[in-house]
Order: structure tokens, then sequence, then C-alpha cells
């Protein structure tokens, strides 16, 4: 099957100039279907990131706000018995965070994402720009991983947090969540699509 596989990996990297689109901000409100998956990763993969959740909240309310991925591998950000909550799931292996009480009313929690050396990334939970809870050299989620898109309000299908599922199901965020919005940040320095604009710019100078 043409085009040959070179052994470099670079056919696997390359992609059309437009699917830069696919890696600008984006909005999504309760009650979105699971975006796609290969629109997802473009979000998060080889970079940093940062996702914004607004909420208004009650007492009692909980659930999902956000979950990125399966049991696989990805990342949720929930309320439980009136604690924010921060599951990462590293490959099947679950690293949790307690981000302590979230108090009631308009409240913007935060989850950022910085790609570090090794492939990993260290995160940050924030709410109302407070940094509440931190998770470091959390091994970052490339390949096949996360499997699964990112899903507002409720953890639809498998599960990134097994045993949270186990306590609630999907477990839809019971108050009003106004909006996600996923902003990606720098890529890495070793994001492959980085990497391959050297070898673009001189296969184009023998155009």
């Amino acid at each position: 099957m043409f085009p040959l596989d070179d052994g470099t990996g670079y056919l696997t990297v390359i992609r059309r100039p437009d699917e830069d689109a696919l890696r600008r901000p984006v909005v999504l409100l309760a009650g979105t279907p699971t975006l796609e998956r290969y629109r997802s990763a473009k979000l998060t993969t080889f970079r940093s990131f940062r996702v914004e959740v607004s909420i208004d909240h009650g007492p009692a309310d909980e659930g999902v706000l956000v979950a990125h991925g399966d049991q696989g591998g990805g990342y949720v950000l929930y309320v439980e018995n009136g604690r924010l909550g921060f599951g990462y799931n590293e490959y099947g292996n679950l690293l949790e965070v307690d981000a302590g009480v979230l108090d009631e009313g308009s409240r913007l929690v935060e989850l950022d994402a910085t790609a570090v050396e090794g492939l990993a990334w260290d995160f940050q939970v924030l709410v109302d720009g407070a940094v509440r809870g931190r998770l470091d050299g959390a091994a970052m989620l490339i390949g096949e991983a996360p499997f699964e898109g990112i899903n507002v309000g409720t953890d639809r299908r498998s599960p990134v947090s097994w045993p949270l599922y186990e306590r609630h199901g999907p477990f839809p965020y019971q108050a009003t969540l106004h909006r996600v919005i996923y902003r990606p940040g720098a890529p890495a320095p070793y994001d492959p699509e980085t990497l391959v604009g050297p070898l673009r710019r001189a296969a184009s100078a023998f155009e």
C-alpha cells in the first residue's frame, strides 16, 4: 500500500495543515455528546492544556464535572460528599487528589496540565484561581490513550475511575454546569508534529 513507510515514523505524524484548527480552544456545554476521540486528543496530546469548568454549586450537589478517557487511561474532575476530587488513570494505575471542600455558589474549577520532561504532566487543581491540589510527574497519555473522548457533566461508557463508577455509575452532575472550556497550551519540545517542522521546511526547499 502506498505511500510506503520508510521506518522513520514520519508518515504517522505528518498531518494536513488544516488540522491546526483542531488545537484551537473549544467550548463544551452541558448535554454535549461525547467529543470525538481524535478531536479530544488534539487538545491535550504532547502539550500543556487547561480545562475551565463554570458551575453554580449547591451544598448537596455532586457528580462528574468533566471526564476524558476510560479504564485504560484518562482523567476526571468530580464532586463527591461535598469535596472536589481529581482522578488520573495512569494506564490503569489510579492516582487521586483531594482538592478539598467545594463551597456553594458560582465557582470556576480549573485543571491545569503542564507538559514536562520525560513524557509527563504536572497537574494543578484550582478553584476560583486558588490552587487546591496538585499531582506532579504523571505519565502523559499518548498513543491509544485516552481511547474515549471528552464528556461534560458525566462519565459515559468506559469510566476513567472504576471505584467512582462502582459507587455512582456515570455520576451525572446535579447542579448547573454552564460550560467547559479546553485551552490547549504550548506543545512539548518532544511533540512529534513540532519535530517534523524542520523536515517539512527542508522538503519544500526542493520543490
